[in-house]
């Protein structure tokens, strides 16, 4: 599985950041010759093990921006450097929100201003962990990362219980007190005044008009043909699965 992890960190990088940071480079993947993508600026770094399975990595780095993606959040662009590109700009959530199908994780850094926004699909499906350690902020998308760092973490029995008898967690929880889980649908950013979050998918503004049966039945079948169209290649496969889901 492609995984993200990084540090970032607004008061200035140290040298407990740099120890941190090599041993994210060690922990992310258990295979040393795996490729360790990498960007730095003073404040964010930021490590991907890309497996490939998209092809090309989604990795975009100009002049203003930093964004990378896991996953794809299938915007409608021809690949995900399209759909990343795309989501570079002061509300991400927004693009997503209108035009998102895929399950993904992805990071947009505003270079700039130093703000790093974290985001995560509608169904929290590839979920963002996030960690505080003395001014700084440790995030993965893979909570084996940050456990194997060396920071002292807490026990949350709450959190263990949970995965134990449900197998999933509750709101943010995981195994550690200290470790916070993003929301489906969350757009969480830091900056140097610390940690905001929130949900680019309010789900309390999406209710609308009650629909008919056909008129919902019409707009559940549109919404699904959407979806599926953005997520298959092109080809004589797509046309063979999309034209039986129309009768």
């Amino acid at each position: 599985m492609t995984i993200l992890a990084g540090i970032f960190s607004p008061g200035g990088w140290t040298a407990q950041d740099q120890q941190l940071a090599d041993e994210i480079r060690t922990h992310i993947s258990r295979t040393d010759s795996d490729v360790r993508e990498q960007f730095f600026d003073g404040t964010l770094f930021a490590c991907k093990v890309d497996i490939g399975a998209y092809g090309e990595p989604a990795w975009h780095d100009d002049e203003a921006w930093f964004a990378t993606l896991t996953g794809r959040p299938l915007l409608g662009g021809a690949d995900r450097r399209s759909d990343l590109r795309s989501l570079c700009g002061p509300d991400p959530g927004r693009v997503i929100a209108a035009g998102g199908h895929g399950v993904f994780c992805a990071l947009v850094y505003d270079k700039a201003a130093r703000q790093l926004r974290l985001l995560t699909d509608p169904l929290g499906l590839r979920p963002f962990y996030v960690c505080e350690q003395a001014g700084r902020w440790l995030f993965s998308t893979s909570l084996r990362v940050i456990a194997a760092l060396s920071i002292d973490l807490t026990l949350d029995l709450d959190g263990v219980s949970e995965v134990a008898t449900l197998g999933y967690f509750l709101l943010d929880h995981t195994p550690y007190g200290e470790v916070r889980g993003a929301a489906p649908g969350a757009c969480w950013t830091l900056d140097s005044s610390g940690l905001q979050r929130a949900s680019y998918l309010p789900w309390q503004d999406l209710n609308g008009e009650p629909l008919g049966l056909e008129e919902g039945a019409a707009a559940v079948h549109a919404a699904f043909e959407a979806a599926l169209t953005a997520g298959l290649a092109g080809g004589d496969g797509r046309a063979l699965i999309i034209n039986p889901a129309k009768t």
